[in-house]
């Protein structure tokens, strides 16, 4: 994966910085606790093993036919990553795959 000094579009700061040092990424154990506070505040329960995993299925849900390298910027390592194991299918590409077999969106893998 990509550096922000190697790719300064990504941008110059972190989503969710550390508390102490801003310029290094909040641990995953805190990132945790802040999203379980989330959920706490917003009445919701996670469900097992879908703290994070839920969020990273829409965002590779959302950008299904687009560029499997740029939809990999969500931050997987391998391209195929987010086709094989995030996207999930619905109703209205199912409907374009079957009316219109010819239309070829971008290869998943």
């Amino acid at each position: 994966m990509e550096t922000r000094r190697e790719r300064p579009a990504i941008g110059d700061a972190w989503v969710f910085p550390s508390p102490a040092d801003a310029a290094r990424p909040g641990r995953p154990e805190l990132l945790d606790d802040w999203l379980r506070c989330a959920y706490g505040i917003a009445g919701l329960e996670p469900r097992p093993g879908g703290m994070w995993h839920c969020f990273r299925r829409k965002w590779a849900t959302e950008r299904k036919g687009l560029s499997p390298v740029d939809v990999a910027a969500g931050g997987w390592k391998n391209p195929n990553t987010p086709v094989w194991i995030y996207q999930q299918s619905d109703r209205a590409t199912m409907k374009a795959v079957v009316a219109n077999p010819s239309q070829r969106l971008a290869s998943g893998g």
